[in-house]
């Protein structure tokens, strides 16, 4: 091929990535609701966090969106906290999101509840999350259907603060007895491959970022057992991170009362139970004030107070 060959093609590439960057900036949400186009709003509400203002951040599915509350937390430790999770959320979206989250904050702790580990899929998922992150145009298309120049082209500005911080509170009872779910016994249920190199990413990026990463199964008779306990406590350990259990921590659980969905997720009374005891880990690390008395950190007491107000008027979601 001839240099002048090779030049024309050179410009066309860069005329082509200049044209797709502009793109992406024009397509990409300038706030993160609904409205804006931004996709998966609940997990996104960290966005509209002051930058370098979490303590702590969650990962995961459906199982710590209702069962770990940071407003829980808050009211009684003082530390901030958001649920970066999301219903049928993998271990893939949660390295994404991750990357997306330690651009603005430098969290002292990273929770990946277990859970949503198991959760299957491909090489081709993968790629297509990872263009979608390194080119919004690819995520962010359908956006022009309602798009206006003036909005697209206006500066980044997220205002959207997500009621609970991410959680969904449940109040119903559905009530069951587990038995002994998890009874020791000779299996092990291990993690898909791609899960097991997306928390490798993960760990990496933790490390990299001077970040406590600590794995942790809220309770589901459900979805756990020792099998699962025994792969996940072995990946654990050889990547050489804090692995808590709850599912085998005596912290009250009352599976009668506890529960929405007959072991499956947790309700509001179980999720207190869990604050309570992560509440203390995150205290037991050192790394972390309590902010409560911070003038700077008044907006979390409004918050609280606005959160357990709202609930109070619903009989079971919020």
């Amino acid at each position: 091929m001839k240099r002048r060959e090779i030049l024309s093609a050179a410009l066309f590439v860069a005329i082509l990535a200049g044209f797709v960057w502009a793109l992406s900036l024009y397509f990409l949400p300038k706030d993160n609701t609904a409205e804006a186009g931004i996709q998966n709003v609940r997990p996104n509400g960290f966005l509209s966090e002051p930058e370098n203002s979490l303590d702590y951040v969650i990962f995961g599915d459906s199982i710590p969106l209702v069962g770990i509350s940071p407003l829980e937390i808050w009211k009684n430790w003082g530390y901030t906290g958001y649920d970066c999770v999301d219903t049928g959320q993998n271990a893939e979206m949660s390295a994404i999101l991750l990357e997306h989250v330690l651009e603005r904050q430098t969290p002292k702790v990273v929770f990946m509840e277990t859970n949503h580990l198991y959760k299957g899929y491909s090489a081709e998922d993968i790629l297509t999350l990872r263009l979608e992150r390194a080119v919004p145009v690819l995520q962010y298309h359908d956006n022009w259907k309602f798009l206006k120049p003036a909005q697209a082209l206006r500066p980044v500005n997220y205002t959207l603060d997500v009621q609970g911080k991410g959680f969904y509170l449940r109040k119903l009872i559905v009530g069951t007895d587990p038995g002994d779910y998890m009874a020791p016994s000779d299996y092990n249920d291990p993690l898909p491959e791609q899960s097991c190199r997306s928390l490798e990413r993960i760990a990496e990026l933790c490390r990299e970022k001077g970040v406590q990463l600590v794995l942790v199964s809220v309770p589901s008779p459900v979805n756990w057992n020792d099998a699962c306990h025994r792969a996940v406590a072995g990946v654990a350990d050889s990547m050489n991170v804090p692995y808590l259990d709850l599912n085998l921590v005596d912290i009250g659980i009352d599976w009668s009362q506890d529960t929405m969905d007959a072991g499956d997720h947790l309700n509001i009374t179980g999720t207190v139970k869990v604050c309570a005891y992560l509440g203390e880990y995150l205290a037991d690390t050192g790394l972390m004030k309590d902010k409560r008395l911070d003038p700077a950190f008044d907006g979390w007491n409004r918050d609280v107070a606005d959160f357990e107000a709202a609930a109070a008027t619903v009989e079971d979601a919020l």
